[in-house]
């Protein structure tokens, strides 16, 4: 059970980092959002991958460590 809740909110944060790193990279959000929202939103995708990056890190060295 906790695997399928962390699946799945795991799912959340990277939908969401992955739909903030595409805004950020379109050029028509330029002219539609201000330049501090667009800085936000790539701190946020940028934040949300790389600390799913070392979760998954972390948790790899765990389980290569008990085999």
């Amino acid at each position: 059970m906790d695997l399928v809740f962390g699946f799945i909110f795991m799912s959340i944060g990277l939908y969401g980092g992955f739909r903030a790193f595409v805004i950020t990279r379109n050029p028509e959000a330029k002219k539609k959002y201000p330049k501090t929202t667009l800085k936000a939103l790539t701190f946020f995708a940028y934040f949300i991958f790389i600390s799913y990056a070392l979760i998954i890190i972390v948790e790899g060295i765990k389980y290569l460590s008990q085999l």
